[in-house]
């Protein structure tokens, strides 16, 4: 699989609009493990002022290992779930208390997400685990058991009405598109075939291309013969 990681400044309610496409922006992609990945993505961030930072702050979903790749990385940073994918999990919940009515499920969804986003994962976890599943069947009870322990790993990252107000970004959208337009648009066209090896080269050449514009030119430049001649 590969991997897409990026280094933003977001565009925050508290702070002066800049020009649509005037965020610095650096991708990394290609079939890195995480270690070789944290060193990069380290590099690429400090190249850009992270480390004069006022606020840092590291997003993604719960994917295995990515919350200590991020502290790994970047120890300071506040880590946030993206909430989207914490939303998927209150779906889930939702589904086993109204498995026969799909549109009360889709209330109670809608319901539990927005206390997730105004009270935090603390105060939902709290109602979930007085709910009674006595009476539930082995399955609906095995769908609360994995979400009750999502939850339970995951709450420290889901105080999402501070971040709301903090005016920092709770949805991991920006890495999202990154990973449509440097992975998808590029590799899965209709009729392709990748090896390994180049899709990998892909991957680097597309995140080149979607960087700050004079990331492309500093890496031919350090790449082109006379720039080995010379150092």
């Amino acid at each position: 699989m590969a991997a897409v990681a990026m280094i933003y400044n977001p565009q925050s309610k508290h702070d002066e609009p800049h020009p649509r496409g005037g965020c610095p922006v650096r991708f990394l992609s290609g079939f890195y493990e995480l270690n070789a990945l944290s060193l990069q993505l380290r590099r690429q961030a400090a190249q850009v002022g992270w480390d004069e930072a006022q606020q840092q702050l590291t997003l993604s979903d719960a994917g295995n290992g990515l919350e200590d790749f991020a502290r790994k990385s970047f120890p300071l940073a506040e880590s946030i779930l993206d909430f989207f994918h914490a939303s998927e999990h209150v779906a889930a919940m939702a589904s086993a208390c109204r498995p026969d009515n799909t549109a009360a499920a889709a209330a109670q969804t809608a319901e539990w997400c927005h206390r997730l986003k105004h009270e935090g994962g603390a105060s939902l976890l709290a109602t979930w685990e007085q709910l009674d599943v006595d009476s539930w069947n082995a399955s609906r009870c095995e769908v609360y058991r994995q979400q009750v322990q999502y939850f339970r790993n995951h709450q420290h990252r889901m105080d999402y009405p501070r971040y709301v107000a903090c005016g920092w970004q709770i949805g991991s959208g920006p890495v999202e598109s990154g990973c449509k337009r440097l992975v998808t648009q590029r590799l899965k066209g209709a009729g392709m075939r990748w090896g390994q090896r180049g899709s990998d080269a892909l991957c680097h050449l597309r995140a080149l291309v979607l960087c700050q514009p004079s990331q492309w030119d500093d890496y031919w430049a350090a790449s082109s013969p006379s720039s080995h001649l010379q150092n």
